[in-house]
């Protein structure tokens, strides 16, 4: 009977020895689950402690942090310069252009210091090429982490010098030979453009120049900065020449940064700790707004720019800025450079850009066809004055 008992016994046995079984399994895949999720949440953390904030924020500060202009290493002034060094491997036919014929004489020009429209800044150094009184003058604007000592400054310059215009180069804060802020940051032209209204002031309450007989010349960056600084100095109403001008800034600046980079983040950290003002309430189409809402007398527009500037996209930066300018009531003729060659000058040759070649073509055209850049540039000028 016990016997048949316990065999009576044995399913009820068998079956919770299975249930066991299959419990022990299911808390095996919940561990695993549970595992999973925790890797997966460190992963995650990981990821937001390490590389979206932390490396971002790192990107940030390397691309506010000021640093040396690359002319100035390279020994450039006025009466020597080049293009620059890393053309020779970014784009070899720009390495060794031959510029002698638009060096300056060291007798040509002052090296003069004057202070930001801000006062924060008190010795900008400028460059004064005085050519002949009562003629007009323009002051020329360089673009981010560059200087007047860069060929894009000083070669527009002597164009201009021999065609009869003075002209005023300046660094802007934290570049070239310029006084440098505590701490030293790049600030998207935000703060750059007081530097330009310094520049204007000294050159109409130094020099002693009428605001009619002012005109300004802008590059990349530089654009930006000529823009936003006309926003606030209705004064001015003769000619704006921008060369391959940054307008949309977060588009331009999102630009030079790494492809592993987080671009909105990165701008985030930029204008937020380094800048100190929103970029998106700084603008140059503002500025367009302020500038055709206080001039009785619209300036002149000229924008020209490269077909493949990789740097500075036209479509980005440029045909943006021409169509906001056309809406708003002003007068904008523009220029696409193609600069794929052949081209020939003086003892240079170029050689057609090679499909697929990493060759950046901003600020170029300027090197491949000077005699026609120095047309556009001043027939552009003498119709503004």
């Amino acid at each position: 009977d016990e016997r048949a008992a316990i065999k009576g016994m044995s399913p009820v046995v068998e079956e919770g020895k299975a249930s066991q079984g299959t419990a022990q399994r299911k808390c095996c895949t919940c561990c695993t689950v549970r595992v999973a999720l925790i890797a997966t949440a460190a992963v995650a953390v990981f990821i937001l402690l390490v590389y979206l904030f932390p490396l971002q924020a790192v990107v940030a500060n390397g691309l506010a942090a000021a640093r040396d202009c690359n002319a100035r290493k390279d020994g450039n002034t006025p009466e020597a310069y080049f293009t620059r060094a890393d053309f020779q491997e970014i784009c070899p036919r720009y390495g060794n252009v031959d510029l002698k014929d638009y060096f300056f004489d060291d007798d040509e020009y002052e090296t003069v210091s004057f202070p930001s429209r801000s006062g924060d800044v008190q010795e900008l150094s400028g460059y004064w090429f005085e050519v002949k009184k009562g003629a007009p003058v323009v002051i020329v604007s360089h673009g981010f982490a560059a200087c007047k000592d860069r060929y894009e400054m000083l070669l527009p310059a002597r164009m201009l010098t021999r065609n009869g215009y003075n002209v005023f180069a300046y660094d802007q804060r934290n570049h070239g030979r310029s006084a440098s802020t505590d701490p030293a940051y790049l600030t998207a032209g935000v703060k750059e453009r007081d530097d330009l209204l310094g520049a204007i002031d000294y050159v109409i309450d130094e020099l002693k120049f009428k605001p009619s007989r002012v005109g300004l010349y802008g590059v990349s960056l530089g654009g930006a900065v000529t823009v936003l600084g006309l926003g606030l100095e209705p004064r001015i109403s003769s000619g704006v020449f921008l060369d391959s001008p940054a307008y949309q800034i977060r588009v331009a600046v999102s630009n030079l940064l790494p492809s592993w980079s987080i671009p909105a983040l990165v701008v985030h950290f930029w204008e937020t700790y380094f800048i100190g003002e929103d970029i998106d309430e700084i603008t140059p189409k503002a500025a367009l707004e302020a500038t055709a809402a206080s001039n009785s007398k619209k300036p002149l527009f000229k924008v020209v720019s490269s077909t493949t500037d990789q740097t500075v996209r036209f479509e980005d930066n440029g045909a943006v800025l021409i169509q906001d300018a056309w809406a708003l009531g002003f007068e904008v003729d523009s220029k696409l450079w193609n600069t794929e060659g052949p081209f020939e000058w003086g003892s240079n040759t170029f050689e057609a850009r090679p499909t697929g070649e990493g060759c950046n073509e901003h600020l170029t055209f300027m090197l491949v066809n000077p005699s026609r850049y120095e047309q556009t540039l001043i027939e552009f000028f003498d119709r503004a004055f």
